[in-house]
């Protein structure tokens, strides 16, 4: 099967969203925490796509997207403002969508308040690694080599603008995503609490920051 690994165009975006959606819950589709999967693109995606698409890319196959690797280069006002303004929008669409009477929505504020409250933070050493990504593959196309096409295709754009280093966030059970991080030259930074949803009970499930130094 030939792959094309290309920057995103506006046209990916669909199919980005998809892809985020269906395998958000570590590889699952996110409806195994929350419902709106609409919000959660656009809370999740939107600040690349929708701020900075030009770090961004996509593989493709036979015209359907694999995969995508979505990031960002630097963290300025400029880009912050950006960013709260596209989530100010989602939320106010998701009002429209009555998500906020949804008892799942609930449970997810919930877990967000106490990660929070828990010490979930961001931690200082990310000033050495301002670049941040987050890279998903559509689960018919995975053990393809896709993954490591995409990170290269973004190292190598971060590099020719001087950038030191790059992060990544990944949900401390998921496994397979930690293994392909150390493959790719990524150490653990740090790890951190983070609250999901699990039934009628939040788990820490937490969350480990991966860094590389470019």
């Amino acid at each position: 099967m030939a792959f094309v690994v290309r920057p995103y165009v506006p046209g990916d975006r669909a199919e980005v969203r998809r892809i985020f959606a269906e395998t958000a819950d570590a590889g699952g589709p996110i409806e195994g925490f929350f419902h709106d999967r609409e919000l959660a693109a656009d809370l999740v995606t939107g600040p690349f796509l929708d701020v900075e698409p030009e770090w961004s890319w996509v593989a493709e196959s036979d015209g359907k997207v694999a995969g995508y690797l979505t990031g960002a280069v630097r963290t300025d006002f400029r880009r912050r403002w950006k960013v709260a303004v596209g989530g100010t929008k989602a939320f106010l669409r998701a009002a429209g969508r009555r998500t906020f009477w949804r008892r799942s929505t609930a449970r997810m504020a919930a877990a967000g308040f106490l990660t929070f409250l828990r010490g979930g933070a961001t931690p200082s050493v990310l000033r050495r690694y301002p670049a941040s990504l987050h890279i998903d593959l559509d689960s018919a196309f995975r053990g393809a080599g896709l993954g490591r096409r995409l990170m290269d295709c973004f190292i190598d754009q971060a590099r020719s603008l001087g950038v030191p280093g790059v992060h990544a966030v990944v949900r401390g059970d998921n496994r397979s995503a930690h293994a392909f991080f150390r493959r790719m030259g990524f150490v653990e930074l740090a790890r951190r609490p983070y609250y999901f949803p699990q039934g009628n009970a939040l788990r820490d499930l937490g969350v480990v920051i991966f860094g590389k130094t470019l």
